[in-house]
């Protein structure tokens, strides 16, 4: 036989460990919710800022590609030049040439 008492002290306690459980479970679900979220906020802040790394990196590149396009550009430019020069200065020697020997051909029916 249970002392009257005593039934009522061990429902209590069954009670009360019973609520104790339930919040320990409770609190154990909420570290774990409160984890993912910092663990899914932890990855979305590493990809942007990847993103933001790797867009930099890219712009980067591109703006060093243009520097060299321009360089070239500059470069074949100058030749060009120098070239469309260089066959200015020929095609004058070549027409001072034909213009002489035009000149030699009427001396000689003239002559």
């Amino acid at each position: 036989m249970i002392p009257e008492g005593l039934d009522r002290s061990i429902s209590t306690v069954i009670a009360v460990a019973s609520a104790a459980l339930a919040w320990w479970a409770h609190q154990r679900e909420l570290t774990k919710e409160k984890k993912r979220i910092y663990d899914e906020q932890k990855k979305k802040y590493a990809d942007r800022e990847l993103k933001e790394y790797a867009a930099a990196r890219d712009f980067g590149h591109i703006q060093r590609d243009l520097a060299q396009l321009k360089t070239n550009t500059d470069y074949l430019m100058r030749e060009g030049d120098q070239r469309l020069d260089d066959i200015e200065k020929r095609l004058a020697t070549v027409t001072g040439t034909v213009d002489v020997l035009k000149e030699l051909a009427r001396q000689r029916q003239a002559g």
